[in-house]
């Protein structure tokens, strides 16, 4: 059997927060080099997805198998994140020592998409890096190579010729129109993953620390995704699966949640979902018609409840209006419900005052909120921000730099004076501990993070022996509420320092 392209998800190494890989059971699907190989095989290539994580001993030997066994004239490695970088490019030289004649292709938008020249003279067994989105870039790279064509003529690639390093032109034409409709039967092992339906792409607001706001918002229609949720559904051999909607933030019409709503009850469907938005799309209608339609988590990047924090990092111009729309969606949201799983970013100029800011915002809301993520900020390829770097130095912060940190192509951030990294780290774990419970946790992750087949009482039984001082959530309640004394005495009282 010869594959035209086989695809496989480059794993990361090590997490960004300190119990990333204490989760062992955490497998999210990677629905983007998915919807690549499933795009390409409605072109009539030959492809298939290895996800390594599949592999739970032994890595590397099992892939070079897999790459024997589908003999690919291509091989394209999917890394989406800094944490995987390192891995990449050991891999990449892996297959290309094994493998010298397999053209080998490095994608990922958001992180070697936006460092592609330095990916290229860093490794000299990757050919071509992606620098967007891949669909109809990789088609193209294809066609040239069937046709024994020269690939100056593809847009929106680096690569690599005769020793030399080419870069193209950037062209919108290269961006897709649609989202294509998964093939989860290309994706080896997809029942050892959370099973997900990517439903948009882009952003249509400007936050300084994210990197879609640059990118086109396009959506799948609700026919579509009714279509691929009925097929998981089985799929999996489960009518009350718990599906992830995946995308940088959710905003289908009224029209299309009454619509969504509407058939997902004549279809006699009974999946439930999660998915990501912003305060400002939660409407008290928008909220009933999104539980009616099957919703029970939405992630909002709350980011913040400082006045302060949220004018610098670009959230909203209007902080006192956006948090009283933030209160009034958390309380309907929990009336509903729907757990409402806040997302705090530490910002840069961040220090006690701010934080007290945001701890009093969620103290004041604690009877509704059942999820929390809370971290400080990451500097990565892509960062929209122009003034970064001097915004940071005018508030005493820095870039924490590193062996382990250059060679990821991303910083963590000392982000003041008065906060370093490692305490800003703390006080998300401690941030998590204080709003959130192990089973609330536990209940979130159903959607999009671990496999259907995961019982919460292994998973306890797990964190149980893990230690759950790394987790940032609590066990009981009572404990709760003594980590949040813990919390106000660290940000009230006692000295900065953890």
């Amino acid at each position: 059997m010869t594959l035209d392209i086989l695809f496989v998800n480059i794993p990361s190494t090590t997490g960004k927060k300190p119990y990333d890989f204490s989760l062992s059971h955490s497998r999210s699907l990677n629905f983007g080099v998915l919807s690549l190989a499933s795009y390409l095989s409605g072109k009539g290539f030959s492809t298939t997805v290895i996800d390594i994580r599949s592999f739970e001993s032994e890595q590397t030997n099992h892939l070079i198998k897999i790459i024997n066994k589908y003999s690919p004239t291509t091989i394209g490695l999917s890394c989406i994140s800094g944490f995987s970088y390192v891995s990449l490019l050991e891999i990449a030289s892996l297959i290309k020592t094994k493998f010298p004649e397999i053209l080998i292709i490095a994608g990922g938008k958001d992180h070697v998409g936006n460092i592609p020249y330095l990916v290229m003279e860093e490794c000299d067994s990757i050919d071509v890096v992606v620098k967007g989105e891949g669909e109809l870039t990789v088609e193209n790279i294809l066609n040239h190579i069937n046709d024994n064509k020269k690939l100056t003529s593809v847009p929106d690639i680096v690569f690599r010729n005769n020793g030399s390093i080419y870069e193209t032109t950037t062209s919108e034409v290269e961006i897709p129109k649609f989202i294509p409709k998964l093939d989860y039967g290309l994706y080896e092992d997809f029942r050892n993953f959370s099973p997900s339906i990517e439903v948009s792409r882009g952003c249509p607001y400007n936050c300084l620390f994210c990197v879609n706001s640059r990118n086109k918002t396009i959506k799948k229609s609700i026919e579509t995704i009714l279509d691929e949720a009925s097929k998981l559904c089985k799929l999996y051999d489960d009518h009350d699966l718990k599906i992830y909607f995946e995308t940088p933030i959710f905003t289908h019409s009224e029209d299309e949640l009454i619509h969504l709503a509407e058939e997902r009850s004549k279809r006699s469907l009974q999946f439930t979902w999660r998915t990501e938005t912003r305060v400002e799309y939660l409407s008290k209608n928008n909220i009933f018609l999104l539980q009616k339609s099957g919703a029970r988590v939405l992630d909002i990047g709350l980011e913040s409840a400082s006045p302060e924090i949220l004018q610098r990092m670009g959230k909203t111009h209007s902080p006192n209006k956006y948090l009283d729309l933030a209160s009034r969606a958390i309380i309907s949201a929990h009336k509903h419900g729907i757990i409402l799983k806040i997302n705090i970013l530490f910002y840069i100029g961040e220090n006690l005052k701010t934080l007290n800011e945001t701890y009093q915002f969620l103290s004041d809301h604690s009877e509704y909120i059942s999820g929390i993520s809370a971290y400080p900020l990451f500097k990565y390829p892509g960062m929209y921000s122009s003034t970064f770097d001097k915004d940071l130095g005018q508030y005493g912060g820095s870039i924490l730099e590193g062996k382990q940190w250059n060679e990821r192509k991303l910083y963590p951030l000392n982000l003041s004076s008065d906060l370093s990294y490692s305490q800003a780290e703390y006080f998300g774990l401690l941030f998590g501990k204080s709003f959130q419970t192990l089973e609330n946790f536990f209940f979130q992750k159903q959607y999009g993070y671990f496999p259907p087949h995961i019982k919460y009482s292994d998973f306890k039984s797990h964190i149980i022996t893990s230690g759950i001082e790394r987790f940032p959530f609590s066990l009981t309640n009572q404990e709760m509420q003594n980590n949040r004394m813990l919390l106000e005495e660290k940000l009230r009282i006692l000295p900065l320092t953890n």
